[in-house]
């Protein structure tokens, strides 16, 4: 029974050093053919469109990660750049791929041109904007409230500009000047919101990730002005149109 146990012992640290060194032999390997990627279960990627660690990548049928070429997949048109990943929020010659990486369609690009059915761009329709607005006018980094109207509360409002992995974000606290800021998700005071911004028929909007409305966002200079929800706590249907100035420092509440 002793000798049993022992070597019951012996086979499941074999067991146990044997998946430990799968484990650690997982990861991106190259030989003379180029670059491939093995699972940590042993094996590895063919004839697929992955997400690894930093982005996604393309694998051919040997196996071997492709590069400067496009693909497609789940019926979605990619393009894999020099290092292999895919690339996003940039031309690719007559085409846009997204934040995403898929290729846009039958759409207004970020910088106000728009792509046909095929992906193409299509130099008919000339460039879209609203008041000279698209998402690439807005400098990411923090701004700050310049003039709010519709609002009679005297609240202010700090706002982050970012990107996001799915393009330009705008997170913004929405809060009286002399208290403290409200949550953003606060679900009985939802004085803030995060707007993904995106070119809809040229014009520039947001769209909301508390309420899912989409509101006109334009840009001048270093300002942005967001045309917001209406307010109820008034007593009045305005709509509070925030002004904000990029430079300032510090954090959204």
């Amino acid at each position: 029974m002793k000798m049993r146990k022992i070597f019951a012992a012996g086979a499941a640290s074999l067991m146990l050093i044997v998946l430990m060194s799968m484990t650690a032999f997982a990861g991106w390997k190259s030989d003379g053919g180029g670059w491939w990627y093995e699972k940590s279960g042993g094996g590895y990627y063919t004839n697929t469109l992955v997400t690894l660690e930093d982005g996604k990548y393309a694998f051919g049928p040997d196996g071997y990660m492709m590069s400067n070429a496009w693909v497609k997949a789940g019926g979605k048109w990619y393009y894999l750049g020099q290092t292999g990943m895919a690339v996003t929020n940039r031309w690719v010659g007559n085409y846009y791929l997204g934040g995403d990486g898929v290729m846009l369609t039958n759409t207004w690009t970020p910088d106000g041109y728009y792509v046909g059915a095929d992906g193409a761009w299509d130099a008919s329709k000339g460039r879209q904007t609203s008041g000279g607005s698209t998402i690439s006018d807005i400098v990411p980094g923090y701004y700050s409230s310049v003039g709010i109207s519709g609002d009679t509360q005297n609240y202010r409002t700090d706002l982050f500009a970012h990107y996001t992995g799915s393009g330009m974000e705008l997170q913004f606290g929405h809060y009286e000047a002399s208290g403290s800021p409200y949550g953003l998700y606060d679900s009985v005071n939802p004085n803030g919101d995060n707007l993904t911004l995106y070119m809809d028929n040229g014009v520039l909007k947001g769209k909301s990730s508390i309420s899912g409305n989409s509101y006109k966002v334009e840009v001048s200079g270093d300002t942005i002005t967001i045309y917001w929800r209406s307010v109820t706590w008034n007593h009045s249907s305005n709509r509070i149109v925030v002004k904000l100035k990029y430079g300032e420092s510090g954090a959204v509440g």
